[in-house]
């Protein structure tokens, strides 16, 4: 789910248009070698979002489990 975010969307977008401007593949953008480097280029961008806003997240829930005061046992 986090890889699919605004976020791990638009670096993913980035990071294709960024593959197929590299200089090999500059006269041929579209073509079957520059789309499969910007494709896998766009999957490692999203995964590398969606691991840094899980870890994100989880920071956070630690924070606030720590900031929770405890409750006696019953």
């Amino acid at each position: 789910m986090l890889g699919r975010t605004q976020e791990a969307e638009a670096e993913a977008r980035r990071a294709f248009r960024s593959e197929q401007g590299r200089p090999w593949f500059r006269h041929q953008p579209t073509g079957a070698d520059a789309v499969a480097a910007a494709t896998k280029a766009a999957g490692t961008a999203r995964e590398r979002v969606a691991e840094y806003l899980l870890a994100e997240r989880m920071e956070q829930l630690h924070e606030r489990s720590a900031a929770r005061p405890e409750r006696p046992a019953s």
